[in-house]
């Protein structure tokens, strides 16, 4: 049982196509938060618009000496007032920034997951040709849950279905099951 249980695990998890599809999910979940940021972005940007609005209003108060006919400005009032709503449009800015950066991070972070998935992926294939006991340990790191063992009495097989673990620790429930013939799914 050990062997077949091995084997599958072989076939099944530790292989190019499981990391990459596991990857892309992750990547996937990441896309959809930042397709949310077109909406935000657009928020800040008015936010910006109404903050310079506001700054210019407050810098011809203070070059006219009045905020209307009849009221007199306090020149460290108005001061203050623009100096803070400087500070606001440059925070926001910088957020709005980051916003715009994120596909790009986003991106490049998932071929650097896509390249250490693979390098790791090699040294659990060594790990578990080279000793079953170890194989065990690279089990435990990747799965969130035991392996079932379900038996397909007509066609004579058995069908296993294991939780993994690190998708999910990354906010991706991915369910690996392989079909009485033994294909994988996701």
């Amino acid at each position: 049982m050990n062997g077949a249980v091995l084997d599958w695990v072989r076939q099944h998890i530790l292989t190019e196509e499981m990391v990459v599809a596991v990857i892309e999910q992750v990547g996937a979940q990441l896309v959809r938060r930042v397709d949310q940021a077109p909406d935000e972005a657009e928020a800040l940007r008015d936010r910006i618009d109404t903050l310079r609005g506001e700054m210019r209003n407050l810098t011809a108060a203070l070059a006219t000496g009045r905020f209307g006919a009849h009221h007199p400005v306090q020149s460290s009032t108005v001061i203050r007032a623009i100096a803070d709503r400087e500070k606001e449009v440059s925070r926001l800015e910088a957020e709005l920034e980051l916003k715009q950066a994120a596909p790009k991070a986003i991106e490049l972070e998932l071929h650097r997951m896509k390249r250490e998935a693979r390098r790791r992926l090699a040294d659990m294939k060594t790990i578990v040709a080279r000793n079953p006991n170890e194989a065990r340990s690279v089990l435990e790191a990747l799965l969130a849950g035991p392996i079932l063992c379900d038996a397909d009495k007509g066609a004579g097989l058995y069908r296993m279905r294991a939780p993994l673990a690190v998708p999910e620790a990354l906010g991706v429930a991915v369910r690996l099951k392989t079909s009485p013939a033994g294909h994988p799914s996701i």
